[in-house]
């Protein structure tokens, strides 16, 4: 069997591997945003000697000066950028640190609340003994057995009768003189007509045989209820008598401290619940320092379009648009050479800007993916599928679901979804069928009379009432 550990282990080697994968599409970024910039870069150093080659000392010396102010202007903000970027990449440390911590003290979580479940498992088990041999015990048992038995057998018999009664009241129903003089309560006390309705309904009654048809079908009725009165009789002895068990469960519990166990369960389910919860709430904020991140890497940030922007609208100026607009007009080939690497210049930007592109819808996509992981790693834990009681029936397909997950080709829902259907639940010392159902920890017990703190793994024994359920023999204990 795969254990719930080995699988939560295979979800972290899956997402370490997708926050990999991110960080060598971020240093891919990384490159291809630099290059962008050596390239404008390069592009402002053609234009300064392009600008040496053909404007006069006067035009030159202005626009050289220029280039040279916006060149230091630009270095200024990258600066900026990069001690940005610094604290940025120290609170993501920080926050991995943080988030550490965290993990850790939910794994020592974890293992308190597989141990409240173990004590509280090996104290019911040893109190199912104990009442096992306790002839008190046993002869309520059974008891409340025979008792349920008895209620079953009438509620059987009166829903006999009622179906008897359907199927043989329907032509008495289907008749409209029938149905119409007993609707009106003819025959009865209850019937009032004046002189010429009450002959007209004595002649309707003679031709239908309302008499005997009457007697017939009252009788028909009047069963059932009598059956089903009496059925109601018994199921609330039988419940009288599984409340006396249920007594005994609850005294026998009290006296081996079994609710103790049960509040130390609950108390320790509740710190694991809250621990998930601040590791979600970290998570989320670790995720916009690491999307912060991804916008540096991917050359999105402020400052890096401010850099850009600002040396494009250097490269916009009209006295550089003339400059390259009068190279192109003079027969010297000095002017056309830069000219034509200026051209070269655009183009490989252009293609690496369709490069960059790519790469950040691809930076995109993991992040998508290993967010979603992170979600259902969370969620897998948050449903203790990593406890000691959690097995996968096929832990090859658990793996090859997370590789086509990686991959792209298997949704977040799906793969959770296959995940549950691999999931089992391991026996348990306990039996969550004994007595009443009082012991178990993944329902309520009987009604509300019991004193069992509702942890359980069992559904216990219904009351039942009037149309049937109620104590199933061995209960839910």
């Amino acid at each position: 069997m795969y254990t719930g550990r080995q699988a939560l282990g295979s979800i972290d080697s899956a997402l370490l591997f997708a926050q990999e994968r991110i960080k060598e599409v971020e240093q891919s970024i990384a490159q291809t945003t630099q290059r962008l910039l050596d390239l404008e870069r390069e592009e402002v150093e053609n234009f300064r000697e392009l600008a040496r080659i053909r404007v006069d000392l006067l035009a030159s010396g202005e626009i050289i000066s220029h280039l040279d102010e916006s060149e230091r202007a630009t270095a200024a903000i990258l600066d900026q950028r990069a001690r940005a970027h610094a604290a940025l990449t120290q609170q993501i440390r920080d926050s991995e640190s943080g988030r550490q911590s965290l993990e850790q003290r939910r794994s020592g979580q974890a293992q308190r609340v597989d141990q409240a479940e173990a004590r509280l498992d090996q104290g019911e088990a040893q109190t199912q003994q104990r009442l096992h041999a306790d002839a008190g015990y046993q002869q309520q048992l059974q008891a409340a057995q025979q008792a349920d038995r008895v209620a079953r057998h009438a509620e059987e018999k009166t829903g006999l009768a009622l179906d008897d009664r359907k199927e043989k009241g329907q032509p008495y129903e289907n008749d409209p003189l029938f149905s119409y003089l007993w609707k009106r309560g003819y025959g009865t006390s209850e019937y009032h007509a004046n002189p010429l309705t009450r002959y007209l309904d004595d002649w309707v009654a003679g031709l239908c045989g309302y008499g005997d048809a009457r007697a017939n079908y009252a009788m028909l009725n009047e069963i059932p209820r009598r059956l089903q009165e009496h059925s109601e009789k018994l199921r609330a002895q039988a419940n009288s008598e599984y409340e006396k068990l249920a007594q005994l469960e609850s005294k026998a519990a009290a006296a081996d401290g079994i609710p103790a166990l049960q509040q130390a369960l609950a108390d320790a389910h509740a710190a694991l619940a809250a621990l998930d919860d601040r590791l979600e709430e970290q998570q989320k904020a670790h995720q916009e320092l690491l999307h912060r991140n991804d916008t540096f890497a991917a050359g999105q940030d402020n400052y890096f379009i401010q850099a850009i922007d600002y040396l494009a609208s250097e490269l916009r100026r009209d006295d550089i648009d003339t400059l390259h607009r009068d190279a192109r007009l003079t027969p010297t080939a000095e002017d056309d050479v830069v000219i034509d690497r200026i051209m070269r210049l655009r183009s490989d930007r252009q293609r690496i800007g369709g490069d960059l592109e790519q790469q950040r819808a691809l930076l995109k996509s993991q992040r998508e993916r290993a967010n979603e992981l992170e979600s259902l790693r969370l969620e897998f834990r948050r449903q203790r599928y990593d406890s000691s009681g959690s097995v996968f029936a096929d832990g090859t397909l658990v793996g090859m679901m997370l590789n086509e997950f990686l991959k792209g080709v298997l949704s977040r829902d799906g793969l959770w979804r296959e995940i549950a259907r691999q999931h089992r639940r391991s026996t348990t010392h306990s039996n969550p069928d004994f007595g009443t159902g009082g012991f178990s920890r993944r329902g309520s017990t009987w009604g509300s009379g019991g004193s069992w703190g509702g942890i359980g793994r069992g559904g216990g024994i219904g009351r039942g009432g009037g149309g049937g359920g109620g104590f199933r023999t061995g209960g839910g204990f």
